[in-house]
């Protein structure tokens, strides 16, 4: 391949990198976004529950919780952008 199709295809694959790191980021807010929401509608402060779960020591259960809504959350906003 000579130089201007070597550039070309680079600078494609730049440019196809970058889109799919906006919709990272585009994901990720959106998922914090819902988080919040829904707390806010729920009307529960989690920051009061937890609190006593570290009061109390149950740090599993906080690690797990946190980490299965965010997944929950993740796995919802990929299943509506693909």
């Amino acid at each position: 391949m000579d130089g201007v199709s070597t550039d070309l295809y680079q600078s494609l694959g730049i440019f196809t990198l970058s889109i799919k790191l906006a919709y990272l980021l585009i994901a990720i807010s959106a998922s914090l976004a819902l988080l919040r929401i829904y707390d806010k509608r729920a009307k529960i402060s989690f920051s009061e529950w937890l609190n006593n779960a570290i009061e109390n020591q149950f740090f599993t259960a906080v690690a797990l919780y946190f980490g299965m809504r965010f997944f929950a959350v993740c796995w919802l906003i990929s299943t509506i952008f693909s």
